[in-house]
């Protein structure tokens, strides 16, 4: 029988926010070693941007990921779910963090030919903002089970995070290898709340 979540299983700790940060910090430099070593591409700005874009990606899905996995797999994950928090803040920070580099760097015709993709995206950190700015208070201030729907409006928002770089530059990301890897999790994230909706008792 599947795990029911309970509102203990969101609470967190500045131990389990350092960690966080940590990996966070670790997933970036990773994707970067990748950048730089293997594909032989500059360690500046440009790519240290698209580092943080997966960053968000990464981090914002396995916060969605963690719940259908406790649920499935209770005995493993349970004790995870403490990190759904920091991961989610983690990657929408990451996401900000993106989206003003961009709007540093990025030329003006670049924004103007990828319209639908940034209008997914401008929708998609709409709706992150609203789930993380209720991460922030107290669960009591809406009630358990109001405060999760919420929180699941983050679904909405990851579909079209995925419409976002799958649109983005008529699909050149996603062309790449890391943009596979990049759209083969998100679709994972997605999968694995299915199968619970599915299977749900």
């Amino acid at each position: 029988m599947r795990t029911k979540l309970q509102k203990h299983h969101y609470e967190t700790g500045s131990k389990t926010n350092l960690i966080a940060f940590l990996i966070a910090c670790a997933v970036f430099f990773l994707i970067m070693f990748y950048f730089v070593n293997i594909r032989n591409q500059p360690f500046n700005l440009a790519f240290a941007n698209r580092a943080i874009a997966i960053d968000a990606v990464f981090f914002i899905g396995m916060s969605y990921l963690l719940g259908p996995l406790a649920g499935l797999f209770p005995k493993i994950f349970v004790s995870k779910l403490e990190y759904r928090k920091s991961f989610g803040l983690s990657g929408y920070a990451a996401a900000i963090s993106h989206i003003l580099i961009s709007l540093l760097i990025v030329p003006g015709s670049v924004f103007e030919s990828n319209g639908l993709s940034l209008f997914f995206a401008m929708i998609a950190i709409l709706i992150f903002t609203l789930v993380s700015s209720t991460s922030l208070v107290k669960i009591e201030s809406f009630g358990f089970e109001k405060w999760q729907k919420i929180q699941r409006l983050g679904y909405i928002a990851f579909i079209l995070v995925i419409l976002h770089f799958v649109l983005l530059e008529n699909g050149q990301f996603i062309g790449r290898q890391l943009g596979q890897i990049t759209l083969a999790f998100a679709l994972l994230v997605l999968l694995a709340r299915i199968v619970v909706m599915i299977f749900k008792k």
